[in-house]
């Protein structure tokens, strides 16, 4: 048992200096371990930093890509930008009215030029309203200028014209509108009830009561569009009667009194 003992414990501390080869080994691997070591620290640091940064990047990537594709928010236009047209691919920019009505490209012609009379509520013996409505036959949409040279009408009866706006132009408004063929463009004209003569005088006989045909057309149409009306009679003007105040009885007066001044009983 004691020399077991002894045994170990020269073995595990052996005694006497060891050889000069064996320290500088030593020294050598201390030289070559401990920068070796640092450099693995510093690696490593870097190394983890690195991917935290990264980490980090990508989640504010991922859910900046996730707000813009699944939130995204419209961008703010300045106050004065005005949208770009839509482009056709055979008719380049395309333009609408916000009712989506077709814009005009152009002047009418003449001959496609429609041009309806309306009378409201017409009555003798007053001045008339009549509606034109300006409609197109082909053209989508188109400009009209409206003048005394351009449209016509005429109030007729069995034996004949009655008004004319040719010998009244001053009663056809001078304007520009756009016909089209599915929507009419109006143009309110005034007659003044009376027939017309080589002055359009104002002193002329009115015209009465009864059945008439006014005809519309523009110049270079084809023919002009008649409609039947009748001139009612003319509206009675609506009295009012106000009351005459009466004299109110005041303290002093003669009211009561007989033929010799004293106060009745």
């Amino acid at each position: 048992m004691a020399s077991t003992v002894g045994r170990v414990s020269r073995v595990a501390r052996p005694r006497g200096p060891l050889p000069r080869r064996v320290y500088w080994v030593r020294r050598l691997l201390v030289l070559v371990l401990v920068p070796a070591l640092l450099v693995g620290s510093v690696v490593g640091i870097a190394h983890l930093l690195g991917s935290r940064t990264g980490t980090d990047a990508a989640v504010r990537v991922g859910s900046g890509a996730a707000r813009d594709t699944g939130t995204a928010e419209p961008t703010p236009t300045s106050a004065g930008a005005k949208p770009s047209p839509t482009l056709s691919a055979t008719s380049g920019p395309t333009t609408k009215s916000p009712r989506g009505l077709p814009q005009p490209d152009g002047p009418c012609r003449p001959d496609d030029v429609l041009v309806t009379p309306r009378l409201p509520d017409p009555h003798a013996g007053a001045p008339v309203s009549v509606v034109l409505l300006l409609t197109t036959l082909e053209s989508d949409a188109c400009t009209f200028d409206v003048d005394s040279e351009s449209v016509f009408l005429t109030v007729s009866a069995e034996d004949g014209p009655m008004w004319s706006s040719q010998q009244c132009p001053t009663a056809i408004p001078t304007t520009t509108v756009v016909p089209r063929r599915e929507r009419a463009a109006r143009v309110l004209v005034t007659w003044h009830g009376r027939e017309s003569d080589p002055t359009c005088s104002e002193y002329s006989p009115w015209v009465l009561a009864g059945e008439y045909v006014a005809s519309a057309v523009a110049r270079g149409s084809v023919s002009p569009i008649d409609v039947g009306f009748v001139l009612l009679p003319a509206e009675r003007p609506t009295v009012t009667i106000t009351p005459t105040p009466t004299a109110t009885p005041t303290e002093g007066s003669d009211t009561g009194r007989g033929r010799d001044g004293e106060r009745r009983r």
